[in-house]
């Protein structure tokens, strides 16, 4: 008969053996914690359109204007104040196009121009042949214009998050555009990003030229509200103040209980007026758990993510915003004493051309922290057991 002790090695292995099994979302991860709720910075580059002749036109716009670097906008959009600097100094559109957003909106297409966008450092980026969307009457409140993919891809953008407290005081965030992609500091984490196109739908007439667009990033994401889970695909938003899921996911999280179409009323926690092209009000909500997981085999994880509820396209489950990506700096800015999640971000566009791309983190030290899965703290503690079992019979 065995012995007390090799009963005890036994149901030890027995426990190795049941933790080995995978639970489902319980792969080893990083909890990050909630998101802000005020945005701290969105990243902020200077362009100037010209064409290139001979002989050469700068049309401006002029340097104290700003462009948003929007990761989740298809083209290149220059607006309100941009647009009236650059008119009279030649600037033309020749045909025009039907924008989609959360409404519709006519705006001009201009001619193909050479489009600089320049960063903090790393270089200007010369963009030839662009036709850019623009609109004279479109405000941005405070933006003179985006610069999306149209401009990102085939290049790395990195956003130094860190650089908003590196005077001492609150600043913006820096917009670098290395040629390689930046050392890590030992903290680094690889979110795949697969590009999805859209194709131009909004063309007046078939010989029109078409803005100069490409394609938008999205990541396998994971979420998770009141015990129910839904897998979405979600798209990398730098524009965006706040995320953004659809009514179909909402549905998923069980946001829809007793299945008449609507969300819960219980559910809503308020409303908040969304625009850009086009307006509207949407329903606010919170989802327990946002989990992306990474090439490192770590989920990143939020927790309590307010999320308004939109319908921005049907092939697109929503978008992670700012507040998001750059969760922990608004408390930071205020006067908190830790450090945003991340210092850094890096989107990496140059496998564009094959539609994938990545998007690299580097968290501060402080919130690396990763939770192992439940399997592997069972083994730990099968295996310490043995040690201990071990130590007793010697």
């Amino acid at each position: 008969m065995p012995d007390g002790a090799t009963k005890a090695v036994r149901l030890c292995c027995l426990l190795v053996l049941l933790a080995a099994r995978p639970a489902a979302g319980a792969d080893p991860h990083i909890l990050l914690g909630p998101p802000d709720f005020l945005v701290a910075d969105q990243p902020r580059v200077a362009v100037t359109v010209r064409d290139p002749g001979p002989p050469i036109q700068t049309f401006g716009p002029a340097p104290a204007n700003v462009f948003l670097l929007d990761t989740a906008a298809q083209g290149i959009l220059a607006v309100d104040t941009a647009v009236a600097q650059m008119v009279p100094n030649g600037y033309q559109t020749v045909a025009q196009y039907e924008e989609t957003g959360i409404g519709t909106m006519m705006m001009d297409v201009s001619a193909a121009y050479e489009v600089e966008v320049t960063g903090d450092s790393g270089g200007p980026q010369i963009l030839g042949g662009v036709h850019l969307l623009s609109s004279a009457t479109l405000n941005l409140m405070g933006y003179d214009g985006v610069v999306g993919m149209a401009g990102l891809v085939g290049r790395i953008a990195s956003l130094d998050l860190a650089a908003m407290m590196a005077g001492g005081f609150p600043d913006y965030m820096d917009v670098h555009f290395p040629a390689a992609m930046p050392p890590g500091g030992g903290h680094r984490y690889d979110v795949p990003l697969t590009l999805v196109d859209f194709p131009p739908a909004g063309q007046q007439d078939p010989g029109d030229p078409l803005p100069t667009m490409a394609p938008l990033p999205f990541a396998a994401a994971s979420l998770t509200c009141d015990g129910a889970t839904a897998p979405a695909s979600l798209a990398m938003d730098t524009g965006a103040q706040l995320s953004i899921i659809s009514t179909s996911v909402a549905f998923a999280l069980g946001m829809d209980s007793d299945g008449d179409g609507d969300l819960d009323a219980d559910k809503i926690l308020g409303y908040l007026p969304i625009g850009g092209v086009g307006s509207a009000d949407a329903p606010l909500v919170s989802v327990d758990r946002l989990a992306l997981p990474t090439a490192q085999g770590v989920d990143l994880v939020w927790t309590d993510v307010l999320a308004l509820v939109v319908d921005i396209d049907p092939a697109i489950d929503g978008v992670v915003g700012m507040e998001v990506l750059a969760g922990g700096w608004a408390d930071r800015l205020l006067g908190g004493p830790v450090d945003g999640y991340f210092e850094q971000i890096h989107f990496d566009f140059r496998d564009a051309a094959n539609l994938t791309g990545m998007m690299s983190v580097d968290l501060a030290a402080v919130h690396d922290v990763v939770v192992p899965e439940p399997a592997s703290a069972a083994l730990l503690a099968a295996a310490a057991g043995l040690v201990a079992i071990r130590r007793r019979r010697e």
